[in-house]
């Protein structure tokens, strides 16, 4: 790759996780627009069974999205969130972002966005939390029309940061009453239709990934296609520093290592040497010999 941030298996896990949450995101955002069989409304998701909400929408501005609501103590006081699902256009990680702050039994309001509560028999604590999600749907000629009440997700949240983080199956969609939450329809109380969810299979071609500009399936073959760069890119490198080190090491030994052919040569020459000196010695042996045993015999008796 070109650099430490857009190379390795850091780069590629960073990819991965970017598809991962984008699935999620967009498979969810899509799921609460649609229409399940029964009415969506707001739905408690830790206790909560004891409060009854109502959201109404009246003039001001309201941001579409999906929205908790949570006790914070035992006297009725509760924050609202929202989530942030797209902080940023490679996000691979949402947040939840507080808009306002109440109490059970007076009316919330920011903006368009009206809560009223109802507390039953069984109480609340804290901690007891809900949720809704607000869709704002396109005319035909792409102009927003009035907000809604959409449904839950599909999926739940995955926290990236979380090695062990896996997708999971919203709770709220399991069970008799939860299989009539499905949001397979994209007409509100029209059994049988599944506009929906073929609208969420056509989502691989949809222009969802980065800043709007790839779809699931591209940007699949261009992870792949980089890692097969990057690959044959290393086993190129890897090659020569390879072909490198061994002509090192052959350099290294011409200067620090035993020479066969040149030791061989040096025995050969060095058997000569020492011949040629046994035949000198031999000789002047011989020489001696005669000197001392031989000359002067001639008048002696």
């Amino acid at each position: 790759g070109d650099t430490t941030e857009n190379s390795g298996i850091p780069y590629y896990i960073r990819q991965l996780d970017m598809l991962t949450y984008q699935t999620v995101r967009r498979l969810n955002e899509y799921h609460r627009a649609g229409y399940g069989l029964n009415e969506n409304q707001v739905l408690p998701v830790k206790g909560g069974e004891g409060v009854d909400w109502e959201v109404e929408f009246g003039a001001g501005t309201v941001t579409a999205g999906r929205y908790k609501i949570e006790m914070t103590d035992s006297e009725g006081n509760f924050k609202v969130y929202r989530y942030d699902d797209n902080p940023a256009p490679n996000a691979i990680t949402g947040t939840w972002v507080e808009v306002g702050t109440g109490t059970l039994g007076t009316d919330f309001t920011n903006g368009g966005l009206q809560l009223k509560s109802t507390i039953g028999p069984a109480g609340f604590k804290s901690g007891d939390t809900w949720e809704f999600s607000v869709v704002i749907d396109q005319d035909e000629s792409g102009n927003p029309l009035d907000p809604r009440l959409g449904g839950p997700n599909f999926f739940n949240e995955i926290n990236l940061d979380d090695l062990n983080s896996v997708i999971t199956l919203n709770s709220l969609l399991t069970g008799d009453e939860g299989l009539k939450r499905i949001a397979a329809s994209l007409v509100e109380g029209k059994e049988g239709d599944g506009d929906n969810a073929l609208r969420i299979a056509q989502l691989k071609h949809e222009l969802v990934m980065g800043d709007q500009e790839a779809s699931f399936n591209d940007f699949i073959r261009t992870v792949a296609g980089k890692l097969g760069v990057d690959t044959q890119e290393a086993s190129r490198v890897t090659e020569n520093q390879t072909l490198l080190v061994q002509q090192i090491d052959n350099l290294r030994q011409g200067v620090s290592s035993v020479s066969l052919d040149e030791e061989m040569t040096n025995m050969v020459k060095f058997q000569h040497a020492y011949n040629a000196a046994a035949r000198l010695i031999t000789t002047i042996d011989e020489m001696v010999d005669v000197i001392v045993n031989r000359m002067g015999l001639v008048g002696r008796g």
